[in-house]
């Protein structure tokens, strides 16, 4: 049997997911294992079957599924994913794969990938964090990262803000302050102008 084959033959939510996490958005490459990992729980909260096999944990960075970690190994290994640094991007091989899985999923689970990888792949790793920890407090546990980050916390809600990313609402709940003192900040930095009538 071929390797492309045999691979769909053998699909398991989380595999599919992280397949057509890395052939979103063009086929661009997710920055790292954090990414993959932050992004595959995004879109657990939104699909039942990958949130009960994927089994997410508190950890020191955030949410966690080993069976995440284990999945994309075996990706690599079987020549499906190619890693290069700390970056994981499709194979050929891979691309023929996963372009065969996204004609059998519905195109709002596509949109919803291809919104989470957009959000997530050009925020930098403080920002991730940052997101994750003030968005999913119960998935933090003796987080260093977060404490380190506290101090931190108003100025990387604005870099998540100054991006397009987040409203000034959530920018508060990151930087921990209230909508009003946010919005202050802000105009004071000029990045939130008030439309006249």
């Amino acid at each position: 049997m071929d390797l492309k084959k045999a691979v769909l033959e053998d699909l398991s939510a989380v595999k599919r997911s992280l397949l057509l996490l890395l052939s979103a958005n063009s086929n661009s490459p997710i920055n790292g294992r954090l990414w993959y990992q932050k992004e595959l729980f995004l879109i657990s909260k939104n699909n039942k079957e990958v949130e009960e096999e994927a089994c997410f944990e508190a950890y020191l960075w955030g949410p966690h599924s080993e069976l995440a970690d284990n999945t994309m190994e075996e990706l690599v290994q079987i020549g499906v994913v190619r890693q290069e640094g700390s970056r994981y991007e499709l194979t050929p091989l891979g691309k023929e794969i996963a372009k065969e899985i996204s004609k059998k999923t519905p195109k709002e689970e596509q949109e919803l990938i291809e919104d989470v990888k957009e959000f997530f792949n050009n925020l930098s790793k403080d920002e991730l964090l940052m997101f994750i920890y003030a968005s999913y407090p119960d998935m933090v546990e003796d987080a260093v990262e977060f404490k380190r980050l506290l101090p931190h916390r108003k100025e990387i809600a604005i870099s998540i803000y100054r991006k397009d990313k987040i409203t000034a609402g959530k920018a508060a709940e990151i930087a921990d302050v209230s909508i009003d003192e946010m919005i202050k900040e802000l105009q004071q930095r000029k990045l939130y102008l008030v439309e006249e009538l």
